[in-house]
């Protein structure tokens, strides 16, 4: 299984060259592509700040189809849930002085060696947490 952080979902949602070629390498890895439920929380928050900032209802139109297509693409994957056992992991890291950004930190508690590890496309903001995995280029599974 292979998780995705929010800027992979971005990159993916937007179609950009590098959203392509993550598309490209995802269908060869022939591994399921999930998402975490604060991933899908990030994407829909800045879609409705988008909204909240626009008064004009006619430019609104084009923020509510951008709102609904985010919905929509969020809902094509699995969500791994926020539950005990990631807020326990939360807290002990926080206890360890792992100081990055809280969403981050909650889709790395999420996404787990036991779910595949998280695969981060850029930046320093998962350095020093077990099981991630640095780089926009998911491993293809050994024999595939």
């Amino acid at each position: 299984m292979l998780v995705l952080d929010t800027d992979h979902l971005t990159e993916l949602g937007y179609r950009t060259g590098p959203g392509l070629r993550l598309e490209t390498r995802l269908h060869l890895t022939k591994q399921d592509t999930v998402i975490t439920v604060v991933t899908a929380e990030e994407a829909i928050k800045g879609r409705l700040a988008r909204l909240a900032v626009t008064s004009d209802v006619a430019e609104q139109v084009a923020g509510y189809q951008h709102f609904a297509r985010t919905i929509q693409f969020v809902a094509e994957f699995t969500l791994l849930p926020w539950d005990d056992e990631s807020a326990a992991r939360f807290k002990d890291f926080r206890r360890q002085g792992i100081r990055i950004g809280t969403a981050d930190l909650k889709i790395a508690c999420i996404a787990n060696p036991q779910h595949g590890g998280l695969r981060q496309s850029t930046g320093p903001a998962f350095r020093g947490l077990a099981g991630v995995t640095r780089g926009a280029r998911p491993a293809v599974p050994s024999g595939g």
